[in-house]
């Protein structure tokens, strides 16, 4: 669950959390401890692996592991790389590539096109 507030209502998180984790405490649910947080203006805001701020986008220094690993598999080729869980990186680049895409269309288009260019030379040939 994420809550979000401005002005007067930002002094008042402590009472929400309080009625949110009641509420969820009698459905019969529990709340994580280490999973609750309070992250206030001038803080990256992270939610689900997604930087929330301004404008939701992918955090920068997974697009920067990202673009260095399409660089070195342009370079040397995919054997012995990784991205994610993926024995297949091929399959995983072409994913996170379409997952940027999806957040943010004009830089994740980019990144597609180096990846189709990735796969036309290792997949085909």
């Amino acid at each position: 669950m994420t809550f979000s507030g401005s002005g007067p209502a930002t002094t008042n998180v402590g009472r929400l959390i309080r009625r949110a984790r009641f509420v969820i405490e009698k459905e019969g649910f529990g709340v994580h401890p280490d999973k609750t947080r309070v992250l206030r203006k001038g803080r990256r805001q992270e939610v689900t692996g997604l930087v929330v701020n301004r404008r939701v986008n992918v955090p920068r220094d997974a697009l920067r592991r990202f673009r260095a690993t399409l660089y070195q598999i342009e370079r040397d080729g995919p054997e012995g790389k990784r991205w994610g869980n993926s024995p297949d990186v091929l399959a995983a680049v072409e994913g996170f590539a379409n997952f940027v895409a999806m957040v943010d269309p004009d830089h994740g288009e980019s990144l597609r096109r180096r990846v189709r260019a990735l796969l036309d030379r290792h997949r085909r040939g």
